[in-house]
């Protein structure tokens, strides 16, 4: 069956009814149940105050057996709405009890609230029971496991993406290289030069000392390139040295930093 349904050992189920006796028959007609060799854990509550304590507590609550007249004659529509509205749970299955359908007809309450089932409490025998918590079972499990599928889709579909995005990378890295290979190559061609003529001592120094500036620069971005291509490979941990980063980055800046005035 669906792992997704085997977090707990046991299904919880919330009897929300202001009249103990309806929790406690409830208890002892469902006591021996079990659904796919889970039995159930039973937490109950005798106002909607305590019910919506109750779910802020566990996130886990398979179904809702819920009373509508309490501490006051709405109060089981103020669970759902808690439930459904601010809690967003729309996998909790819910099921209505009243001991007066007259006064609230299901077809009025069905239509209004985001509810899963509607009985009467003199209807709700043992075999009813059994019938209904089978049936509101079946369709948690189907709602989990459909969470379950699509977070693992999108899970899938982000993880694709990110393959993508490191093929694109290292396209991108390996044609990189061929402009700073074409950079030193001109930078060797000046030096060259530079020997070749009689040229002014400080003219001479100045080219040099920005031919040495562009090699250094075309040895970073080369330094930048592995570490991309390394970036995307998995491996172990590696120690990584703040100072030496900052460093690096401050020589790739620091001319621009000088040119506009900025002291660090």
């Amino acid at each position: 069956m669906r792992d997704c349904c085997y977090r707990a050992s046991k299904w919880k189920i919330l009897l929300v009814d202001d009249e103990e006796d309806v929790i406690l028959i409830t208890k002892l007609a469902l006591e021996d149940y079990t659904y796919y060799e889970k039995g159930l854990e039973f937490i109950t509550a005798k106002s909607a105050k305590e019910a919506m304590a109750l779910l802020d507590e566990y996130d886990d609550i398979a179904v809702v057996f819920l009373d509508i007249i309490m501490e006051h004659e709405r109060a089981g529509f103020d669970v759902i709405k808690y439930l459904r509205d601010v809690k967003s749970n729309h996998q909790t299955r819910v099921v209505i009890r009243t001991g007066e359908p007259g006064e609230y007809p299901e077809i009025n309450v069905v239509n209004e609230y985001e509810i899963n089932d509607y009985k009467s409490k003199g209807e709700l025998t043992e075999e009813r029971l059994n019938c209904t918590v089978t049936t509101a079972l079946r369709s948690y499990c189907d709602l989990l496991m459909l969470e379950h599928y699509k977070n693992s889709e999108s899970a899938m579909v982000h993880k694709s993406k990110l393959i993508l995005f490191g093929e694109m990378m290292n396209m991108m890295l390996h044609q990189w290289q061929q402009p700073i290979s074409s950079i030193n190559l001109y930078c060797a061609l000046i030096e060259d030069i530079l020997e070749d003529y009689e040229l002014p001592k400080e003219f001479k120094e100045n080219i040099e000392s920005i031919v040495e500036k562009i090699n250094d620069q075309t040895l970073f971005l080369g330094n930048i390139s592995k570490d991309f291509r390394q970036f995307f490979k998995v491996s172990a941990k590696e120690d990584f040295y703040v100072l030496e980063a900052v460093e690096k980055t401050l020589f790739l800046v620091g001319d621009l930093l000088k040119q506009n005035a900025i002291v660090l």
